[in-house]
């Protein structure tokens, strides 16, 4: 992920995410509008890779977006993105579909709704051309596990 230039979001870099998800996603270009703890906002250019046959973004691709930003919402709260100690379980995920994504890049915001005990409970809303294109929820647990 990279900063946008004119924006005045912190410089913490990364989704935190395993190599091979950098580079399928392309992480690399995605752009970060808003980064402050418990939100996270980005522009994400969609790749051909990831259409499908009628030029739209294939729909199991979205609940990954959404656990990709849940996992990087959890880490970021309190600072603590680069920890390696924690570890995330996604628990449970429900998402709506409310368009197709067929614009060449949309926006994706992620937002703490819960973070208590070792519960981390998320919004992820995909926008398209200003307009909710996708909604989910993601209950993550927390897993302290030793290095």
């Amino acid at each position: 992920m990279r900063q946008q230039e004119n924006s005045a979001t912190s410089t913490r870099s990364g989704a935190g995410s395993p190599s091979h998800l950098e580079e399928h996603f392309d992480l690399a270009n995605w752009s970060i509008l808003i980064d402050e703890p418990g939100r996270l906002r980005v522009e994400v250019p969609v790749l051909p890779r990831l259409r499908n046959p009628r030029g739209q973004l294939f729909g199991g691709y979205t609940p990954a977006y959404a656990d990709i930003m849940a996992f990087r919402v959890a880490r970021g709260m309190n600072g603590n993105v680069a920890d390696p100690s924690t570890w995330y379980a996604t628990t449970g995920m429900r998402v709506d579909y409310l368009e197709a994504i067929v614009a060449d890049s949309f926006e994706i915001e992620c937002t703490m709704l819960r973070a208590r005990g070792r519960n981390r409970i998320t919004e992820t809303s995909f926008f398209q051309d200003g307009q909710l294109a996708a909604f989910a929820v993601t209950t993550l647990l927390v897993i302290e596990r030793p290095i």
